[in-house]
């Protein structure tokens, strides 16, 4: 009994094994361009200075995903962004008087666009990206709007590199 229990069990693993050799996790094709230059990113929006946190953050998102980031001239892919709209709305008022916020929630709105380096193709244009953060209770919304700043930039710059990074 014990050697038909052994021979069941090794039976399975060869099985399991060889069925699952050539398995790859998502997808394996292969993105049409290798490098990207990113071009220095336009803010038409009321958030202070944003434009040089989203770049660094989008840069370094562009990074992790495996693009090598080029100069203009010798990039396969041009990306273009635009901050487009800032906005802030109380997410949370406090329990002693309503009016008075202890929470904002924070959007940074972009559009993206992606395209090849001789313009002859375009991946996508216009592509609508937003991203928010909570900021919560500090006695300056200023000084919580300071301090989430980064965090929207980080998370602005990975939504958008994983649009250039996923194949379409």
């Amino acid at each position: 009994m014990r050697t038909l229990a052994a021979i069941f069990l090794s039976l399975s693993a060869a099985l399991l094994w060889t069925g699952c050799a050539s398995y790859k996790m998502g997808d394996t094709r292969e993105l049409p361009f290798a490098s990207v230059y990113v071009a220095p990113v336009e803010n038409h929006s009321l958030a202070p200075q944003a434009q040089a946190a989203v770049s660094a953050q989008l840069r370094t998102a562009l990074l992790g995903g495996g693009l090598a980031l080029e100069p203009r001239g010798t990039a396969n892919a041009i990306l273009q962004v635009s901050l487009t709209h800032y906005e802030r709305y109380a997410s949370l008022t406090s329990t002693t008087d309503t009016i008075v916020a202890d929470a904002y929630d924070v959007t940074l709105h972009a559009k993206a666009t992606l395209t090849s380096a001789d313009g002859k193709t375009v991946y996508f244009k216009d592509l609508d990206v937003s991203a928010t953060v909570q900021t919560h209770g500090t006695d300056s919304f200023g000084q919580a709007e300071y301090q989430a700043m980064p965090l929207l930039a980080r998370e602005l710059g990975r939504k958008i590199a994983d649009k250039v990074t996923t194949l379409w």
